[in-house]
């Protein structure tokens, strides 16, 4: 007999309240930043999801009909083997060409709402499926009544304990944290394929790692921010990675700024001494004590000290005799 596989989401600690992090991990919908280390952490529940993402799910699922629908439109291939020339019937007809991509996806939406709603009718008590029956229904009413049994049992849903289900050939564990997981997935997947509608992707500011601007926003199911992607070098960002290459841009942006700054005042400060000390001489050699007042008057003592060192130069120099050549 086949032996299960361990579960795809490893159980998160609870803490002596009960609550634990949000099983989205970095994706929670209601993450925050923490200020030592600048990355997200998931907000704390005594569910495996958060009030926030127990109320996303709960949208994903009313969903899953009109994207079924919507799939199912782009099953036709459309313009596919179409020719200029006048149509011939002939006994053997060409197949009808099909998105398999769109097929793919289909059968899997299928296959794993069932799946979840066998579960929860169990938990729930409700009648169980009957298989006979449950096989000659179609695709899209199997859909129409998992997401009715789905939508309102969320909770019953994401409390689901671990239990032997069958995944790409193989016997895993999934609970409900997996449940939430793979429903999330299944949606992008969903909402991935039907890009008719889709706005184009933004360009960000921040350079790639490879030194290029070539970064385009990448958004999940919701329309969010969820990291970036190059259109040069093709390497691909979480929403993490983002904020760490966008803090690092900018720190060195800002580096780069102060040390413009500095080296403007070094030299807005080299010239304000080089004047001063030249005024305190001329003053000094005409015995104009004011004068050479009124010019250390408006300086810090700093700037005086180093007008007093400029000025001791300028008089060491000018009292030099001046050695005429032959």
């Amino acid at each position: 007999m086949t032996q299960p596989r361990a579960a795809t989401t490893e159980p998160r600690a609870h803490t002596n309240d009960g609550t634990r992090p949000c099983a989205r991990d970095q994706r929670c919908s209601a993450a925050t930043i923490d200020p030592d280390t600048g990355k997200r952490e998931p907000a704390w529940s005594p569910r495996p999801l958060c009030d926030t993402d127990r109320d996303a799910l709960q949208f994903v699922i009313t969903q899953f009909p009109r994207m079924y629908v919507r799939l199912h439109q782009q099953l036709l291939v459309t313009g596919a083997g179409s020719a200029g020339g006048p149509k011939v019937s002939t006994s053997k007809s060409a197949p009808i060409p099909l998105n398999t991509s769109a097929d793919e996806l289909l059968r899997l939406l299928v296959a794993t709402l069932v799946s979840w709603e066998e579960r929860v009718r169990d938990v729930a008590r409700l009648s169980p499926l009957d298989t006979e029956n449950s096989r000659r229904r179609r695709d899209s009413v199997a859909v129409d009544q998992a997401v009715k049994i789905l939508t309102p049992r969320v909770d019953a849903l994401i409390a689901l304990q671990a239990e032997p289900m069958m995944r790409d050939g193989e016997v895993v564990e999934m609970g409900g944290a997996d449940a939430a997981l793979e429903l999330f997935h299944l949606h992008w997947r969903c909402r991935a394929a039907l890009t008719d509608g889709d706005a184009p992707a933004r360009p960000l500011s921040t350079p790639c790692a490879c030194g290029l601007r070539q970064l385009v926003e990448v958004v999940d199911w919701e329309g969010r921010p969820d990291g970036a992607k190059c259109r040069s070098c093709r390497a691909e960002y979480s929403q993490q990675e983002l904020d760490d290459l966008t803090l690092g841009a900018s720190a060195d942006a800002r580096a780069r700024v102060a040390a413009q700054v500095a080296a403007h005042r070094a030299r807005q400060e080299a010239l304000i001494v080089s004047r001063a000390a030249e005024q305190a001489v001329h003053h000094a050699c005409r015995a104009d004590s004011d004068g050479v007042r009124s010019v250390l008057g408006g300086l810090s003592a700093a700037q005086r000290e180093r007008v007093a060192h400029a000025a001791y130069a300028v008089a060491r120099m000018a009292s030099e005799p001046v050695n005429e050549g032959n």
